[in-house]
């Protein structure tokens, strides 16, 4: 694996190894060590007696001078074979603990192969092996790891986010229309306002209202008024542009806002719903009269809008001008029209 080779599994040039042996005495396994410190003891011992008895010293003298020579050259054996390697190799198990223990760290200097910087030969390349193996199949795995997790995580970020998104879906839309509720609508319309002011763009707010809705609820109950609701709905949405909003703000109260839409398109709009609605094939079979749209229209350049508000109120004076005219009308705002002196709160119905 790249990754896994950039991350510390690599050659282990210019790293400090382990002591290297300098006598091939040294590699002899520890038997052999011992049978040739005890042979050349032995041997040594031997010699210098006989070597005593040649030359014509008593046995007895040749003997004791065999013992400073005999413990001489096992003191030389000795360290020949036992103390040096033994030196070496705890200098090579403080040099194995010390590289693991840095190889082991995140914020590691050597690399891995750095275990295996023993000969084979050496009586530390079997456990340095088995270790390197180890670190790198837990390496391995811990890449493998990190990389789940991540994908684990990217996955949570994306249902997570999906399910806000949803929920603000939900929480913004009505259940019934599925246009915007109110609350859905005044923000969305406030950034619109806002944005058709700072670019020049003419917006226009379409208040509609459905006429004889309540004696449709009450002549045919709930079930058929919720089907005429709905069906205004679908009336709606096949008319919204992408930009357009459309909401229900109330019990059978909705407004449509049409970007870039002066105020000649926004009454031809306003007739092709009126006309669509009552045509619309939830109609057939209503043993009561079928609700109208009544509408109104207002535009925030041309009618001079100081706010989505003031827009708004505009837009419900037209409509009240609509119903005044016989229903099933679209009115476009006209400031010299009369006002009506109570005014139906459209913003504060139940919804």
């Amino acid at each position: 694996m790249s990754v896994i080779a950039s991350s510390g599994v690599g050659s282990a040039e210019g790293l400090p190894g382990p002591s290297q042996r300098g006598l091939s005495s040294l590699h002899l396994p520890v038997w052999a060590r011992a049978v040739v410190l005890i042979v050349g003891v032995a041997a040594c011992t031997g010699a210098t007696v006989i070597t005593g008895e040649t030359l014509g010293f008593p046995l007895r003298q040749s003997v004791i001078l065999s013992l400073p020579a005999g413990a001489a050259v096992g003191f030389l054996f000795a360290l020949l074979l036992v103390l040096m390697p033994e030196w070496r190799a705890a200098a090579d198990r403080r040099w194995l603990v010390e590289c693991l223990a840095d190889v082991s760290r995140v914020d590691r200097e050597q690399r891995f192969s750095a275990l295996l910087a023993h000969g084979e030969d050496h009586e530390l390349h079997e456990l340095a092996k088995a270790i390197h193996a180890a670190m790198l199949s837990a390496h391995r795995d811990r890449l493998e790891a990190a990389g789940l997790r991540r994908e684990l995580d990217a996955r949570v970020h994306r249902r997570t986010k999906a399910a806000v998104a949803e929920l603000h879906r939900l929480s913004n839309t009505d259940e019934l229309t599925q246009l915007r509720n109110r609350r859905g609508f005044e923000g969305a319309f406030a950034g619109l306002f806002d944005l058709a002011a700072a670019t020049g763009e003419e917006l226009a707010l379409l208040a509609i209202d459905l006429d004889h809705f309540k004696q449709l609820n009450d002549a045919c109950g709930h079930q058929v008024g919720d089907s005429a609701l709905r069906a205004a709905g679908e009336v709606m949405l096949t008319q919204l542009r992408e930009g357009d909003l459309a909401g229900r703000i109330g019990g059978d109260e909705f407004v449509i806002a049409l970007r870039g839409t002066g105020a000649p398109q926004a009454h031809a709009v306003a007739r092709r719903l009126i006309d669509l609605y009552s045509r619309c094939p939830a109609a057939l079979g209503v043993a009561s009269q079928w609700p109208t749209f009544s509408i109104g229209i207002a535009c925030a350049g041309e009618h001079r809008a100081e706010g989505p508000e003031h827009l708004r109120r505009m837009a419900d004076q037209a409509l009240y001008a609509a119903k005044r005219a016989g229903r099933a009308e679209a009115m476009v705002y006209s400031p010299s029209a009369p006002k009506v002196t109570k005014p139906v709160q459209v913003e504060k119905r139940a919804a």
